[in-house]
């Protein structure tokens, strides 16, 4: 879909997304996130273009229709990407340079990429609208808040080496921990044990309220990923860790066991510098005071997760990035 708007020099076009759009999509974030940074004293650092870019691709594989660019005289100035799993609807992106901004385009990338009215969740309601949005930026809270998507709780960044890991406590007795490598053939499986996407999927549904096997698949691309069971074989939870140190997510049956899971995967892991990092939920207080108590800290402003209506239990969860919770 394709739609021309009225802008004081040239129209904006709102075009579908094509897979030769990322790079340039990649520098409008870096080039947006630096320009309202600055006012701040502060500047991105560790920007890393390739990784946001595979992550663009993932988005565009899996919701081509909800990843549109802007451009203005045939040059993407702006950008927006939104996903849909089973009654969620959540935007990922929506930037826009410096230079195009106060001109409503923002709105309108918006407006290009919110549930169709005949949109419905697999049980008849109308989808759940959320967001990740940074909490310096006033105005694009009042945006997302005017669609009903209010900020609702904070999520935080915390790094650092872990210095001591006794502070998370362990695993329960009798539980199994099984690498997911591991469980990928049906015929390796352990008595009791179910295929990766099943058993993803139930504690998905129990801990989110919905499944996405399809991100699993890019989550296991680039991370280790380690189920925890009980004795039965029944699923008790997973985490996720790269060979950097950045965790998550974890997802677990109830709070206790999250900060236990991320134990696990801290002691599994030896990045290089030694140093950690994880998104952490205000509502999971059991893993925000493990993680300080084992040397983790804060490192800035918190995201501010919004929505209009409750659609997962982040008590006993942690999200992979504020694109993908």
């Amino acid at each position: 879909m394709t739609r021309a708007f009225p802008h004081a020099i040239d129209p904006f076009t709102i075009r579908p997304a094509r897979p030769a759009d990322l790079a340039a999509c990649a520098e409008i974030q870096h080039v947006a996130l630096d320009g309202y940074l600055a006012p701040f004293g502060q500047q991105l650092v560790g920007w890393q273009p390739e990784a946001m870019i595979r992550l663009f691709e993932h988005l565009l594989a899996t919701d081509p229709a909800r990843f549109v660019v802007a451009e203005r005289a045939a040059v993407p100035v702006g950008f927006a990407s939104a996903w849909v799993r089973g009654g969620l609807w959540f935007l990922a992106f929506l930037f826009v340079l410096p230079a195009e901004q106060g001109r409503g385009l923002g709105t309108r990338l918006l407006d290009e990429l919110l549930p169709r009215p005949d949109e419905r969740a697999p049980d008849g309601e109308g989808l759940i609208l959320a967001v990740a949005t940074d909490s310096l930026q006033p105005i694009s809270n009042a945006l997302y808040g005017h669609y009903g998507m209010v900020p609702r709780m904070p999520v935080f960044l915390m790094k650092g080496a872990v210095r001591s890991p006794d502070a998370f406590p362990p695993l329960p007795p009798d539980v199994a921990v099984t690498p997911f490598a591991s469980i990928d053939d049906a015929t390796a499986q352990p008595p009791g044990m179910r295929l990766l996407a099943d058993v993803t999927s139930a504690l998905d549904r129990e801990v989110l309220g919905f499944v996405r096997p399809a991100d699993h698949r890019f989550l296991a691309a680039d991370r280790h990923g380690y189920l925890v069971t009980d004795e039965d074989g029944e699923p008790l939870g997973y985490g996720y860790v790269r060979d950097d140190g950045r965790i998550g997510p974890v997802a677990a049956m109830w709070p206790g066991l999250v900060p236990a899971i991320i134990g696990l995967l801290v002691r599994s892991t030896s990045p290089a510098g030694g140093s950690f990092s994880l998104l952490v939920p205000g509502a999971a207080g059991d893993a925000f005071v493990a993680c300080l108590a084992a040397g983790l800290r804060l490192t800035e402003a918190p995201t501010l997760m919004a929505w209009d209506r409750p659609f997962a239990d982040f008590s006993r969860y942690t999200p992979i990035n504020n694109a993908i919770p």
